[in-house]
């Protein structure tokens, strides 16, 4: 009985492992095809006559139509100390982008203002370190993204 259950456990372990390594291998593999494909110019020909005998090829540039979308988080600035369990987390980036914050424990949503500011009251803290990713997302559906170490703290330093 011993021996059968043994066994059992063994072979699920195997079984547990293979299809994991599997995994992360064919992950590895595709995410690797996915950035050697990936071009930073993206040039389409259109054959439109300009004056009769001249053909106009537009191009279009993946990284500067990317780039124009930002997210700066102006407070608080990465790995600073809170002795209370939450944080008031506030930026610019481009107007009238929705930002998302998440927390380790919640998710929250705002909306930057004309002018691309933004901020996002009573985000809650864990003790500890806690990361807080920021994400904005402006009206042509580009995304910013940024990260957080903020740690909380009840202990009198």
């Amino acid at each position: 009985m011993i021996k059968e259950l043994l066994l059992a456990v063994l072979l699920g372990a195997l079984l547990g492992l293979g299809a994991t390594g599997g995994y992360y291998t064919l992950r590895n593999n595709q995410s690797k095809a996915i950035d050697s494909n990936n071009p930073s110019v993206l040039s389409e020909t259109s054959p439109e006559s300009h004056n009769g005998d001249e053909s106009q090829t537009n191009t279009t540039d993946l990284q500067e139509t990317t780039s124009s979308h930002s997210l700066t988080v102006t407070s608080p600035e990465n790995e600073t100390l809170f002795d209370t369990p939450v944080a008031e987390i506030k930026g610019t980036t481009t107007p009238h982008s929705t930002i998302i914050v998440q927390s380790p424990t919640k998710s929250y949503t705002a909306q930057a203002d004309k002018m691309g500011n933004f901020s996002v009251a009573k985000v809650e803290l864990e003790g500890g370190i806690n990361l807080i990713q920021v994400s904005s997302i402006d009206p042509n559906d580009n995304q910013a993204d940024t990260e957080l170490l903020l740690t909380y703290s009840s202990a009198k330093i």
